[in-house]
């Protein structure tokens, strides 16, 4: 199975940190660590999917989307926890383009997302009028207080509670974090199937 991997510009991960790594092509490391914990440097992460791995770039790596570098590779997974593939060794085999993923579809993942667990109706409202297209007006304050602290808030905050996109981008990542990796991807891949329908209608 191939996974993939996010850099800064020059390859890097953790740079300036003592745990840098650089990475490249046919380039394999092996997690310092000889714990179990995923976000730590027991492990090497990756991710299972190129979208995912831009999906949930603002709250893990953090990489400039305008300069980071994607890389497929490979390695024997661990672990799989919050959309995120541990590793004790990876290999880094050649790198790839990274796939586009519009600001509008994070947000539409990240409602459908909440939309699963949350049954408050005004959320529940608001969010399907985003969806329909209907309204696409910021969240009420009433609405985003009785949601706070769950998927539903950080959905409400990508679709427009914060005012820079990269903000809205990391609220997004933020909604899907808690969901099973398995059910990111799914989400992931139904928003663009639904996307390329109405490309294709229009």
């Amino acid at each position: 199975m191939k996974y993939y991997k996010l850099t800064d510009a020059a390859g890097k991960t953790r740079a300036d940190y003592d745990n840098e790594c650089q990475w490249g092509e046919n380039i394999t490391h092996e997690a310092e660590g000889k714990g179990i914990r995923l976000c730590s440097p027991d492990f090497i992460h990756a991710y299972r999917d190129p979208y995912q791995a831009i999906l949930l770039n603002p709250i893990n790596g953090n990489y400039d989307e305008n300069t980071m570098l994607m890389w497929e590779g490979e390695g024997e997974e661990i672990v799989y926890q919050e959309g995120k593939s541990g590793f004790k060794r990876f290999t880094t085999e050649h790198q790839i383009p990274i796939p586009d993923l519009p600001l509008e579809l994070r947000v539409e993942i990240a409602i459908h997302l909440a939309l699963q667990v949350y049954e408050a109706k005004d959320f529940r409202r608001w969010a399907e009028d985003w969806l329909d297209g209907k309204d696409r007006t910021v969240i009420t304050t009433e609405i985003a207080a009785e949601a706070a602290g769950c998927a539903a808030w950080w959905a409400a905050e990508a679709a427009g509670w914060a005012v820079e996109a990269a903000e809205e981008a990391g609220w997004a990542a933020r909604a899907a974090k808690i969901y099973d990796g398995d059910i990111i991807l799914e989400t992931i891949y139904a928003v663009l199937e639904n996307q390329e329908k109405e490309n294709a209608r229009s």
